[in-house]
């Protein structure tokens, strides 16, 4: 089940970056 946590961490990961992106304003 590894695999699951790699995957949440993954998706927490790119949300962070998308929300991110989304803070700062797409250019």
């Amino acid at each position: 089940m590894r695999s699951v946590e790699r995957w949440l961490r993954h998706d927490v990961c790119l949300m962070a970056l998308a929300t991110r992106i989304l803070w700062h304003g797409m250019p």
